[in-house]
């Protein structure tokens, strides 16, 4: 696969996670997608299995009014792509992290896409 149907397929991910559209983000993903959440280097969120994924995904989408993710940067490697996102989200509920209802969430992020053939075997979400 070339680096621009990489871009592409990541550029397609982060437009329907902005949509909320869990359908249209797990088009790309493998069977046995790995997602995992880092915060501060540790281990926050870990999914396995596509089913996993589309579990975890459709339940974030209660938690926020309105996300998105706008890509900043992008660099390649072998069989991956690394992109920096800024982020900015609206809470819909309290959480119990200590956000409330109606907080705007600001943060600066790294997400790593590892491919396998046609498919993300692996996605590692770094804030």
């Amino acid at each position: 696969m070339n680096q621009s149907t990489r871009e592409e397929m990541i550029q397609n991910y982060i437009t329907a996670y902005n949509a909320f559209d869990v359908a249209s983000m797990t088009e790309n993903l493998s069977e046995n997608v790995i997602f995992q959440n880092l915060s501060d280097g540790k281990i926050t969120l870990q999914t396995e299995g596509i089913d996993e994924f589309k579990k975890q995904a459709e339940l974030a989408v209660n938690f926020f009014e309105s996300r998105e993710q706008k890509i900043t940067s992008i660099s390649t490697g072998d069989s991956t792509l690394t992109i920096t996102v800024d982020y900015q989200a609206v809470v819909k509920t309290d959480l119990p992290n200590g956000l409330k209802k109606g907080d705007t969430l600001n943060l600066k992020g790294k997400s790593t896409f590892v491919f396998e053939g046609e498919t993300i075997v692996k996605i590692v979400d770094e804030s």
